[in-house]
């Protein structure tokens, strides 16, 4: 849906006095939400999803918003500076460290263990992982999976 007008829906969430907004929406958009809102004075801290990890989106909406941040995948410091000095840009982060970190699983699961997945999993190393608190877990609502924590970025992380 492509909505660019957001005045009637920052007129109703003004009468709800929220401490925070949490917008998932394009770069485009969640910047003219910012702009929208800070015009009918409502500078609240605004929260967004991986996209918004790059830092122009970041420093523009900071400039309309008390504060801005992206919420996805916990990613370590160490690694996301590295990102940042080669890439320049921390845009699918969470993504990139992920394929980083698939890439060691997959080194350490070999033919022979395939035969016992979970076990093999549950005994892998994952400490070093450019994505924190990563665990192999089993539940009823999602089977076998790899699960980590949520982390909130400000622009001083990525930039």
């Amino acid at each position: 849906m492509n909505i660019n007008n957001f005045n009637t829906i920052i007129t109703k969430l003004k009468t709800k006095k929220p401490d925070s907004i949490i917008l998932f929406a394009l770069p485009d958009q969640f910047l003219n939400f910012a702009k929208q809102a800070n015009s009918q004075k409502m500078t609240l801290p605004l929260f967004g999803a991986d996209i918004m990890l790059k830092s122009s989106i970041l420093k523009e909406s900071n400039k309309y918003s008390k504060e801005t941040y992206a919420v996805h995948g916990g990613v370590d410091n160490a690694f996301i500076k590295k990102v940042l000095n080669k890439r320049k840009d921390a845009s699918y982060i969470y993504e990139y460290a992920m394929g980083q970190t698939l890439g060691y699983i997959f080194t350490k699961l070999n033919k022979k263990k395939l035969k016992d997945f979970q076990n093999t999993m549950s005994k892998i190393d994952l400490s070093s992982s450019p994505i924190t608190n990563l665990v192999f877990t089993e539940n009823e609502k999602f089977g076998k999976h790899i699960r980590n924590n949520t982390r909130i970025y400000s622009l001083d992380d990525i930039s």
